[in-house]
Formats: structure tokens, sequence, C-alpha cells
């Protein structure tokens, strides 16, 4: 199917069963049923505060939705939005196992999806200054705020036909459309090599391991840390210096709103940040 047959648009509630779908096909990790409940919404709880997404999906013309013009993306905060920290964990949503990126291939012939959605971003911004062992900024002053990439992902009948490239590309025009964000980070499983390739290709850079970050059916894999900075912001002195260190409480803090599902998912175990040479 080609590209001008897709419409642009952002998460709504009519796609609570088609976006998680797409996440049961996409990834290892399962997300609990509230992480889709919310997102469809338009907002994520973060240790008991709401705070709004950005979300764009690729979908199926089926005559239900308005699509966007090219070039005009909504939703998720904008320079007036403001975030602000909370005392609390309601531990039920949790964060992407490692992006999907444009990995897989897809062949002539394959049948169209059952679902509508052949694409989706979600990305929410965090106060940078709130997750102090997880400072990705030299100025959290000037750059109260990073952007944080949840999920990407496409489904295996239209990948490698640039949807995935579009999704990144106007996450990333939102983040930079705030002035006071930094930097644009996520996490990747380390043996997805596709989506290291995706991301190094669009601007990212790696600048630690985590191990040990997921257990995934009873194993443990680490996930590395890809960061792009955006705005002028810059890294901060010492930053590999930090990542060298136990940051068990930095996961807390930066992760721990994000729940993991019970049962054949992962979870997070304590880890070890290690920088990259």
């Amino acid at each position: 199917m080609a590209e001008t047959e897709l419409i642009w648009r952002q998460l709504g509630v009519e796609d609570r069963d088609d976006i998680e779908k797409l996440h049961l096909e996409c990834f290892p990790v399962h997300y609990t049923p509230k992480f889709y409940d919310q997102a469809v919404l338009g907002y994520h709880t973060q240790r008991g505060v709401e705070h709004e997404l950005f979300s764009l999906l690729a979908v199926r013309d089926d005559g239900r939705a308005t699509g966007l013009e090219d070039g005009e993306v909504k939703g998720g905060g904008g320079d007036d939005e403001e975030v602000k920290g909370g005392d609390g964990d309601d531990g039920e949503v949790k964060g992407g196992d490692g992006n999907d990126g444009e990995g897989g291939e897809s062949k002539d012939g394959d049948s169209l999806p059952q679902h509508l959605i052949a694409g989706a971003i979600i990305s929410q911004f965090q106060r940078a200054s709130t997750y102090t062992e997880y400072n990705l900024l030299d100025d959290t002053a000037r750059y109260p705020l990073v952007a944080y990439i949840m999920t990407l992902a496409s489904t295996s009948a239209y990948r490698r036909r640039g949807i995935a490239s579009r999704l990144l590309s106007s996450c990333i025009d939102h983040a930079v459309s705030n002035r006071r964000c930094g930097a644009i980070y996520l996490h990747v499983i380390t043996y997805n090599e596709a989506a290291i390739a995706f991301y190094s290709k669009n601007g990212f850079a790696r600048v630690g391991t985590l191990l040990n970050y997921y257990l995934i059916d009873g194993r443990n894999y680490d996930a590395y840390l890809y960061v792009k900075y955006v705005n002028g912001g810059r890294a901060p002195r010492g930053l590999f210096d930090v990542f060298g260190d136990w940051v068990e409480s930095a996961f807390d803090s930066v992760m721990g709103a994000f729940g993991f599902a019970s049962g054949g998912g992962a979870r997070k175990e304590g880890g070890k940040v290690q920088a990259e040479d």
C-alpha cells in the first residue's frame, strides 16, 4: 500500500484495540491495560501526576478519521506546557522496550494487517531536573525539559516504506518546537540491530548501556541509552562518570512510573549503567 493511502493523525479513543495489537506485534514487552487506556486519552500518569502525551499514527484510510496536513502535528505540550514532579508512583504503565524503528522486511504480496494502524509513536516531556542521577543536560535552568520517546513501532506489512522515519521526524520537530527542551532520549534493547542503525542514522548517539535492564521470559537483557540533543542543549561534564556508577535510584525515578505487566512480558531489574567509550 502506498504511503499516500495513509492518514496521519493523533491517537484517539477509537484506536484502543488497534494500538494494543500493534504493540503486541512489535514488542516483546507486555504493556498493562492502563497504559493503553490512558494513551488513547492523551495522557500518562507518572508518579501520580498526569502528563500530556504527544502521539502520531499512520492509519489506513477507513473513512472515520480527519487526517493532519503535512507538517501539522498536534498534542503533547508546546512551549506553555508545565511538567510538574509528584510524589508516589502508580506503578502501572511501563516504558518502551527499545523502539521498533524500521526493522524487519516487507515482502511483496504481504497481506494487509487486520488492524488499521500501520505505525505509531508516543512520547512525553519530562522535567530534566527531577532525575538528578539521570541528568542528560548541563543546563537544566535553560533547558528544564527532556523528551522521552516511549514507543515507536510500525507493523511488519508496512516497514521499509518510510513510515517510522516520518513518525520520528514529527516527534523530533515537536520537541524542537519547545525551546525549553534540550534533549530527546530513548532506550533500545541491545539485540535490536535495525533500531540501533535507525536511530544512529537519525542523529541519536549511544551514551550508555543499562545492564540487566529488561527481564523477558525469565532472561535478562541490556538496553542502550540513546540521546539526541536539540535547541543547543549539551551533555553535562562528567556524564559518563555518572553512567559508570550504580544508579538503581535513577531507574526508580525515571522508569518507576512505567509499571510492568504481569505474565509473559518484561520487567525492570536493578542494573548498572556502563558508559560508552
